[in-house]
């Protein structure tokens, strides 16, 4: 059974280039494509593509807004985010609302491949080289973490989802003091330095599910 899968991209060489690339691979059916969100708002419910491939800045309506709308409407669809950058930023909104993958425009046919097959098959995907470089060093004892208490977990896995320090003092009826605290104490014993290596660990515990 093919992988039924929709490319959104406002340029169109773009659009074309990677359609054609996928076309050409066994196992991967290109059931359609557009250049706006609108455009594949309108053709998935006639289409029912098993995975969506859109471009993260696209005018109007951008691909953050097209993943919101399609997790809501057709929520069977998988979404992939394709993007030039690699921001830290972008990719916790990102999975907050609840995309399947994020992975750069400049990545080999081979990469899109496995990218595909991951998502389809319910595994999350990210090409990020600043992502995968930190969970090739998750393997680190000092990131186990059984060593953490049960309100530094919670904390801890606020965090990874984007809350600010505010946000978390305000849901866990404390002062933002005691929220930097457990933030120096968390980062102390994972052995971490950065909210970007604490959301690479989030992802690997399946914390933004």
């Amino acid at each position: 059974m093919s992988i039924k899968v929709f490319i959104t991209d406002d340029h169109l060489l773009i659009l074309e280039g990677l359609s054609a690339i996928l076309e050409s691979i066994e196992g991967i059916e290109i059931v359609g494509i557009a250049q706006s969100a609108q455009s594949t708002l309108e053709k998935i419910p006639l289409l029912k593509p098993d995975l969506l491939i859109t471009d993260y800045h696209m005018p109007k309506m951008n691909g953050q807004e097209l993943l919101r709308e399609v997790k809501e409407k057709f929520p069977e669809t998988k979404v992939l985010i394709l993007s030039m950058h690699e921001e830290i930023a972008d990719i916790i909104e990102l999975l907050k609302d609840k995309a399947d993958g994020y992975i750069l425009k400049n990545s080999g046919k081979e990469e899109f491949i496995v990218a595909i097959q991951k998502v389809f098959n319910g595994e999350k995907y990210f090409s990020s080289s600043i992502v995968q470089d930190l969970i090739i060093g998750l393997e680190n004892p000092l990131l186990d973490t059984k060593s953490l208490s049960v309100q530094e977990l919670k904390i801890a896995k606020a965090l990874t989802r984007g809350l600010s320090g505010p946000d978390i003092a305000k849901s866990f009826f404390i002062s933002i003091n005691t929220v930097n605290t457990h933030r120096r104490r968390i980062y102390g014993k994972l052995g971490i330095n950065s909210l970007q290596e604490l959301v690479t660990l989030g992802i690997q515990k399946g914390w933004l599910k």
